[in-house]
Formats: structure tokens, sequence, C-alpha cells
């Protein structure tokens, strides 16, 4: 099995649906409940309802219940472009918090993978952090990192000081305003109808439905600012290419645009 969050949809079906006939069962999660259902009609359309089902949940507090049930092994589980939630007091309500690392711990097998994307970087970098330093007991840095030209590093300068602002001043502010911009041009780009049902970092309310429907089990993030922790991990760097294989919509418009994706990929010890 697959856990898929923050998918974005349409285009990437056939292609999922093909990666579930190869063996087991792709779920996928979302906020978005008008963008599952559409989903959901359209997997069917192209032959691949059984292989790929989209769930209208929070997996951020149901990703242990929901799979405490499935009679198979879960392989893979994908946080993809979420929601970044830019402004620090809102932090609380992103997917990625601790209780979702042990969760994902306790679903996935052994010598199973964790894959994290976002073009926004310091969404990967708290991703990131919060794995590690919630997870390393139960994961690693993925040997694709250690491949020869298989990764990029970030620009010095672009850290952020615990109180948001940056070490570097007015150049970590425009770069996290340029990061902004982006994920708007993303958002306003799929809206646009061009046959692209992108759900993009949000995309349904702007957040609104993450926060109403718990954003997590305590709704704080009690561990501290993931963003400024040190990380060990980081000397991996990011990687160039998705080793999923499966390009979400936004992803192929940032890439369209020359902009830079971070990913990460972990494997289950």
């Amino acid at each position: 099995g697959i856990v898929w969050s923050h998918l974005h949809m349409s285009s990437t079906i056939e292609s999922v649906g093909r990666k579930g006939k190869k063996g087991g069962a792709i779920i996928v999660l979302s906020l978005c409940a008008q963008l599952v259902d559409r989903a959901n009609a359209w997997a069917t359309r192209l032959g691949c309802g059984q292989e790929v089902r989209f769930v209208n949940t929070n997996a951020t507090i149901s990703l242990a219940t929901m799979l405490s049930s499935y009679p198979g092994p879960v392989r893979l589980v994908c946080i993809q472009f979420p929601d970044p939630h830019f402004k620090r007091r809102n932090h609380k309500r992103r997917i990625f918090q601790p209780n979702l690392v042990r969760d994902v711990a306790s679903v996935l097998e052994p010598g199973g993978c964790v894959f994290l994307q976002s073009d926004v970087e310091n969404v990967s970098v708290a991703m990131r952090n919060v794995f590690e330093h919630q997870g390393a007991a139960f994961f690693e840095v993925a040997p694709e990192h250690h491949q020869p030209e298989a990764t990029f590093f970030s620009e010095p300068g672009g850290e952020q000081d615990s109180d948001g602002s940056s070490a570097e001043g007015e150049g970590a502010n425009q770069a996290e305003s340029q990061g902004a911009q982006q994920h708007a041009a993303g958002v306003q780009h799929a809206q646009q109808g061009e046959g692209h049902g992108e759900q993009g970092s949000t995309h349904c309310s702007d957040g609104e439905d993450e926060e109403q429907q718990g954003g997590g089990r305590s709704g704080k993030n009690s561990e501290g600012d993931w963003e400024n922790m040190e990380s060990q991990w980081a000397e991996a760097g990011w990687l160039k290419d998705n080793p999923v294989g499966v390009p979400t919509e936004r992803e192929f418009y940032v890439e369209q645009q020359r902009l830079p994706v971070y990913r990460v990929l972990l494997i289950k010890k």
C-alpha cells in the first residue's frame, strides 16, 4: 500500500493508477472534499478505481486509525506540497506534526520510504527536521541522497532566526516573500481551468478546513520551531529529481518555471 498526502490530481491519476496496478493499493488523503469526489470519479472513469482511492480526511489526525485495519503492508508515505501556512502563528495547522511522524513510523514497514517535497524551502526544512528530531530512531536518509550529482544544497544566508527575522536581514525576508508569491501563482494557475484540478499547497480554503478539522491532535507545536533546529540530515542535501516517478501538477508547474523543489527521501530502519 502507498499513502499520498496532498497529491494533486487529474492528469496524474492515470500514472498513479498504473503504479497501483503493479502491486498493492494507493490511498490519497486530502482535506478538499470536492477534489476527493472529483478525483474518485476520474479514477473510476480511467479504470483504476480499484487501485487508487481518494479519502477526505486530515492525515495528521486520522492516519494511524485509518490504516490500522489496512490488510497489507504500507511501503511508501508521501507528503507533497503541504499548505505552508507562512505566518508563524499558523504553523500549528501544518500537517507535519510530531504525532504524524510517530503515526507514520507505526504503520510503515521496515524498508518502507517517506517522501517529502515542497517548493517552499522553509516548509521542506521544517518537514525534514520534524522527522529527524521526532523519528531519528525509526528513519534514516535514503541512499539516493548519496548518489553522484543527485542532490543540491541550499544557498547560505537563507536561514531564519527563531523570531522569524533573517540572519542576513533583508535577504531571507525577500526569499520568503518570493516563496509566497510562487505559491500564490501556482494556485492561480490551477484555478484557471486549464484541464487541471490542482489542489496546490493549500488549496481548498487557504487552510481553514485544516484548522476546523484540528490541524493536529493537540492543535499545538509544543516541540518548538522546526525550521530553525540544527539538522544532521541537512548534510544530505535536497534530491534534484522525484524518486517516486509520478509528479504532482504543482510540481510540474514549478519545474516549468525553472524553480527549485526541495525533496527528501527517508527509509524506515
